[in-house]
């Protein structure tokens, strides 16, 4: 699949969407936070300057709070963890001014476009792994489980060496790739009337998001999985037929 930007909305709603991703500790977000949530705030500012919503003065107002609390309060782990909180908020309000009527259809077609591209690399993780060896793949550590790793890729996939079959998608860890594609699958299962996307198509993002979760073998993903079918599968047969996926 492509995504198609035909204007400037659009295009602006995709990349917001993005950065919403990025914000999940993704390889490129973790060891460049500061400069990627700086860049969020100045854009959604911006956006939301250009549409003239009043919040932005709140937003603005919390913002520079927190800047300053960062500075000066003696936790700043703590105050971290409310920029992020932030951060989310902001980025998730501006996609939904942008364009409300849009943004779940956006949010299910960019997930599964870099669903098929985490296929793809994760195919190669496991049988060309060298590929991966070249100079065009970003390598970084990353500290985790208190130990340092290597991580190769940042914008469009994560390499794990130590983990190679398991697929994490532009994330640190399959376990938050998992809980992105149950988003993205609970939408097109429960939400699906609402989507500009076409039955036919619909099945199709649902078997790739599917696979893919298949992919990152984590046992909290296959629950979700299953409880999603499963109840899809009740919702079709009875209370809202309406808002079945075909």
């Amino acid at each position: 699949m492509n995504i198609k930007i035909s204007t400037i909305r659009e295009g602006c709603q995709y990349l917001l969407l993005y950065l919403l991703l990025l914000c999940q500790d993704a390889g490129l977000y973790r060891n460049n936070s500061t400069i990627i949530r700086n860049i969020i705030f100045f854009v959604c500012i911006i956006f939301l300057m250009i549409w003239k919503a009043k919040i932005i003065v709140y937003f603005s107002l919390v913002a520079l709070i927190m800047v300053a609390l960062r500075f000066y309060h003696h936790d700043a782990q703590f105050i971290d963890e409310l920029m992020k909180v932030l951060e989310h908020l902001l980025v998730a309000y501006t996609i939904f001014k942008i364009d409300s009527n849009k943004c779940a259809t956006r949010f299910v077609r960019i997930v599964t476009f870099f669903s098929m591209i985490s296929l793809i690399a994760y195919a190669i993780a496991n049988f060309v792994p060298e590929i991966y060896d070249l100079p065009i793949f970003t390598s970084y550590k990353v500290a985790w489980a208190g130990s340092d790793f290597i991580f190769k890729g940042v914008l469009f996939y994560v390499y794990r060496a130590f983990e190679p079959f398991r697929n994490n998608g532009i994330f640190t860890e399959p376990g938050v790739y998992q809980i992105v594609l149950s988003a993205a699958i609970f939408v097109l299962l429960f939400n699906g009337k609402s989507l500009d996307i076409s039955k036919k198509k619909k099945v199709k993002y649902l078997t790739i998001l599917c696979i893919t979760m298949i992919t990152t073998t984590s046992t909290t993903g296959y629950i979700s999985l299953v409880a999603l079918i499963l109840l899809g599968a009740m919702q079709r047969k009875t209370v809202f037929p309406e808002n079945r996926i075909a």
